[in-house]
C-alpha cells in the first residue's frame, strides 16, 4: 500500500498528465489521480483563467521555427544591433508568426484530515497554443526587446488554435505542512494560520469542509541570498457581491445575514472582510459600536472574532 503521506514527484505528475485528453469535468484526469494516489480522493474545486504567455515562432505554413520565443527573439534582436528598423527589414519578408499559450489553472483538493488546512491542493494548468500575431508590424517598428515580446499596439489578428488543449501540472501541496513553514522563527501565527484557527472557532466550522469555500495561492522563490521564501494568501472559491454599507442608523444585522445567506454559510462576511475586498472594514467598526451599545445579533463565538480583529486587525 502506498504511503498516504508521500507525494508524487514533479516528474510523476508530468507523466500522470501526459496524454490525458482534455475534457470538461476532467473525468479522465481524476481517474488517473485516483490510480496514482488511491488513499486520496480528489475533487475539482475551482478554475481560474484569463492568463496567457508567449510560446513559439512559426512560419505561415505551420512549420515551427522555435518552441521558445524569448531566446529566439533575443538572438534575432542582437543580430540586428538592437535596431527596430533593421529588425523589420530583416524579417518582414519571412512572414513569421508568434504563438502564445492561453490557459486556465484548475484546483483539485483531496482531504487529509478534519482540520481546515488538512488537505492536498493540486494545481494543474490547462493550456492551448494559438497563433497570436505576426512577428513584424512594418507600421510600428519595435523600440526594444520588450516591444517584440509584448507589442504596445499588437495588430488585430484572428487567434488560431494549434491543436487541442492539454494539461500541465503546476504544484501539488500538502497545505498543512506548507502553512507550517510560513511562520518561521516568529512566535505569532501567520495570517493564514490565524484565518484557519478563526474558521475552526467560528460558526462557519459547522459548514465544512473549509476547502469548498477557501483555497490557498501558494508561492515559492529563491531570494538574492539564495534562501527559499514562501508565501500564501487565502483564495476565495466563490465571491458574493460586495455588501452595501447601510446608511448611518440603519440596522447592520440584515446586511450581514444577507451576505452570509448568499455565501452559503454563517460568518462569511467576516472571512471575506479579511481575505479580499468584498467586505469593507467599516462593517466591523459598525459592529463594534453596536456591541458597545448592547446590541447582540451575532453568536458569541463570531462576535469574539470580530472584537479581537478590531483590537488586532490582520489580512490574509
Amino acid at each position: 500500500m502506498q504511503d498516504p503521506d508521500s507525494l508524487p514527484s514533479q516528474a510523476a505528475l508530468d507523466a500522470l498528465c501526459r496524454d490525458v485528453p482534455f475534457e470538461t469535468g476532467h473525468a479522465a484526469l481524476l481517474e488517473r489521480l485516483q490510480a496514482a494516489l488511491p488513499e486520496r480522493r480528489f475533487t475539482a474545486v475551482l478554475s481560474r483563467g484569463g492568463w496567457h504567455r508567449p510560446a513559439g515562432i512559426y512560419r505561415s505554413d505551420g512549420t515551427r521555427v522555435s518552441a521558445d520565443v524569448e531566446p529566439w527573439l533575443d538572438a534575432a534582436w542582437r543580430d540586428c544591433d538592437e535596431d527596430g528598423a533593421a529588425f523589420v527589414e530583416a524579417w518582414q519578408d519571412e512572414k513569421l508568426l508568434v504563438s502564445r499559450l492561453r490557459g486556465q489553472t484548475h484546483y483539485f483538493v483531496a482531504p487529509t484530515g478534519e482540520g481546515p488546512l488538512d488537505f492536498l491542493q493540486l494545481e494543474i494548468e490547462e493550456m492551448q497554443e494559438e497563433i497570436e500575431r505576426p512577428l513584424v508590424d512594418p507600421t510600428a517598428p519595435p523600440g526594444d526587446l520588450c516591444d517584440l515580446l509584448e507589442p504596445p499596439r499588437p495588430p488585430r489578428w484572428p487567434h488560431t488554435p494549434l491543436g487541442a488543449p492539454f494539461y500541465v501540472p503546476r504544484r501539488l501541496t500538502d497545505i498543512r505542512r506548507f502553512v507550517a513553514t510560513l511562520r518561521g522563527p516568529r512566535p505569532e501565527p501567520s495570517g493564514v494560520e490565524r484565518f484557519a484557527d478563526e474558521w475552526a472557532a467560528s460558526s462557519a466550522a459547522m459548514h465544512p469542509p473549509f476547502w469548498q469555500h477557501w483555497l490557498l495561492a501558494c508561492t515559492e522563490h529563491i531570494d538574492r541570498f539564495h534562501q527559499m521564501q514562501r508565501g500564501a494568501r487565502i483564495l476565495p472559491v466563490a465571491t458574493p457581491e460586495k455588501p452595501i454599507l447601510p446608511d448611518p442608523g440603519a440596522p447592520l444585522a440584515p446586511i450581514l445575514r444577507d451576505f452570509d445567506r448568499r455565501a452559503g454559510y454563517p460568518a462569511a462576511w467576516y472571512f471575506h472582510m479579511i481575505a479580499g475586498a468584498r467586505v469593507p472594514h467599516t462593517l466591523a467598526t459598525r459592529f463594534g459600536r453596536d456591541w458597545a451599545q448592547g446590541l447582540r445579533y451575532l453568536p458569541d463565538r463570531d462576535a469574539e472574532l470580530v472584537l479581537n480583529w478590531l483590537d488586532r486587525p490582520y489580512s490574509a
